[in-house]
């Protein structure tokens, strides 16, 4: 992760302030690197997934699992 990612990250889910146009910007890059318009749903879930466990843990959890799935149905 570069310094820049780093610093993007921090402020949305430590300080909780950065520009809504910039944290679309964001999300639609983090989702879609390509950015061809489209992201998998498999692909979706299997990063929220893997944002959600961190390095902490070597495979997904029921935590990490039951995270994911809640949040897919929110959208």
């Amino acid at each position: 992760m570069d310094w820049e990612t780093f610093l993007k990250l921090y402020c949305i889910f430590e300080v909780g302030n950065i520009e809504q146009s910039k944290l679309i910007t964001f999300w639609c890059k983090f989702f879609d690197t390509d950015m061809l318009g489209i992201c998998l749903k498999a692909d979706y879930e299997d990063l929220l997934e893997k944002l959600v466990r961190g390095k902490c843990l070597p495979a997904n959890n029921e935590f990490s699992n039951i995270f994911k799935e809640n949040f897919v149905q929110q959208l």
